[in-house]
């Protein structure tokens, strides 16, 4: 009777034991109003087709599974809050690592500000990002106004943040759940309201008119190439009505029977490649409240009435400055070239004109992708 009672206790010891050097769980920290979320694995981060590479590899250890005390086995987190935070959740393998290369940092003053609160350091990268880390889990969050009252307050957001609560965190909602109906090692998906506008009339088109952009989710499987960030993704909806009419237009569309690679033009913002019954597509466009009115002033309409088959709508800058001098669209009927595609619809996105007169956006900080590739296919 005596050892049996000895044998609980050393259990419980060691129950007791473990669970008081067990470190939280890092995902419990990404936020709950999160509007967009990418999830990175590690791995991939520093990978040969990462556009991180060059600059990350130095820090990698032998065996790739950290990068100076940061997990590089688990998924790297980005997201965006519905207050238009940027911020970034990684998993920490090897705190006291971790804290020796911020340390580091800090006295070449590559970073600013080294304090500890509790259980938690947090520090500032050039007064505009802070970072705010423990023994499991790194956050970054900005851009910051630099002011000491501002300061005060985001790192006092991000330490309640850290809190390693689940039902604070962004897990349970909808954009968690289809985040993670992928397996990809690269997957995103945002509401269509957390991206710049022209890249939402893109990738909402087909939507019925009226639709508000925080009922359309964008999502995708992402791979990047040659300066090119490639987005396997769909559209869809939790309203039946949108998701209904998103479904019905994808349907609409034929696979692209050209080489939409080769017919990119490099001068545009962006390019639609479609392969439709035009008199059908009108019905759609008239539904995009910024496309058809980039295409009213013009010759389009009866272009892709007349159209039967491959055609490009292509948006441009009027002038040097697209906030001053607005865009203008375009369309292009494009012979067929018997190619077999599974594409059904494809959306360009150069990054470098796009994204220069708007203010920091998921895309903006990846200065490697020239290019943004939404496809959708069958």
């Amino acid at each position: 009777m005596k050892s049996k009672s000895n044998i609980l206790y050393v259990i419980a010891l060691m129950l007791l034991v473990l669970t008081s050097c067990s470190k939280g769980n890092y995902i419990n920290n990404l936020p709950r109003n999160a509007v967009g979320l990418m999830a990175v694995n590690g791995g991939k981060l520093v990978g040969a087709y990462s556009p991180f590479k060059v600059l990350l590899t130095p820090f990698v250890n032998e065996d790739r599974t950290q990068m100076k005390g940061i997990d590089l086995t688990k998924d790297i987190y980005f997201y965006e809050t519905s207050d238009g935070m940027f911020g970034i959740c990684a998993p920490i393998a090897d705190d006291y690592d971790f804290h020796d290369f911020i340390s580091r940092l800090s006295n070449i003053g590559g970073l600013s500000e080294l304090k500890t609160e509790g259980d938690t350091h947090y520090c500032f990268y050039k007064n505009q990002w802070a970072l705010a880390y423990n023994e499991y889990c790194m956050l970054v969050m900005g851009p910051v106004m630099d002011n000491e009252s501002e300061r005060n307050k985001i790192i006092k957001r991000m330490i309640a943040q850290m809190d390693d609560n689940e039902e604070t965190s962004c897990q349970g909602t909808e954009l968690w759940e289809h985040l993670n109906e992928s397996t990809a090692p690269v997957r995103f998906v945002a509401r269509a309201s957390a991206l710049p506008e022209q890249i939402v009339s893109t990738c909402t088109f087909g939507a019925p008119v009226g639709t508000n952009p925080d009922d359309v989710l964008i999502e995708a499987a992402m791979t990047y190439k040659d300066g090119t960030l490639y987005m396997d993704g769909t559209t869809c909806s939790s309203n039946k009505f949108i998701l209904q009419t998103l479904r019905k237009s994808i349907s609409m569309y034929r696979p692209i029977s050209i080489d939409w690679e080769k017919a990119i033009d490099a001068t545009a913002l962006s390019t639609i490649f479609v392969n439709a019954k035009g008199k059908e597509l009108i019905g759609t466009i008239n539904n995009n409240k910024t496309l058809s009115s980039l295409l009213m002033s013009t010759g389009a309409y009866d272009q892709i009435a007349q159209s039967n088959g491959n055609m490009a709508i292509t948006i441009r800058p009027r002038g040097n400055n697209i906030i001053e001098s607005g865009v203008t669209a375009e369309v292009k009927v494009l012979p067929d070239a018997n190619k077999k595609n599974k594409e059904r619809l494809v959306a360009v996105f150069n990054t470098e004109s796009l994204l220069q007169n708007f203010t920091i956006n998921i895309f903006s900080s990846l200065n490697k992708i020239k290019r943004v590739v939404f496809i959708i296919d069958d």
